[in-house]
């Protein structure tokens, strides 16, 4: 099947999509491979605290934010939530809730922050 595109009053084929596609492999990992990598490197002790995690994968970010807080407990969580519908957000934001942060969006982002950590802190993210 040809593609065509209109272009300065004239038709003019195009490449199908498949032919901007590329297959690649992608090495992935779990976070706790992760965590481990992360610890291994930086010898701290499983219960010390993280201060910040910062998802971005295009549409992926609450999954992946889920599998990392399944570990641990970061004192501040941040990720994108343009790819999600209004009622999802605020279904997370209620499961947030549960576990001990208040949340609130701004521009594309969610934030997450500890229930008991200084509120003036939420101003500087």
């Amino acid at each position: 099947m040809k593609h065509f595109y209109f272009l300065r009053n004239q038709w003019r084929p195009r490449n199908p999509i498949e032919y901007y596609i590329k297959k690649i492999q992608v090495k992935t990992l779990l976070p706790r491979n992760i965590l481990d990598r992360l610890h291994s490197q930086y010898p701290l002790s499983r219960n010390e605290e993280l201060s910040l995690l910062h998802v971005d994968a295009e549409g992926f970010d609450w999954a992946i934010a889920q599998s990392f807080l399944e570990q641990i407990t970061p004192n501040v969580l941040v990720f994108e939530q343009k790819h999600m519908k209004q009622s999802s957000i605020a279904s997370v934001m209620r499961s947030l809730q549960t576990k001990g942060y208040f949340s609130w969006v701004a521009k594309q982002n969610l934030y997450a922050m500890q229930v008991g950590l200084p509120r003036a802190l939420a101003y500087k993210i």
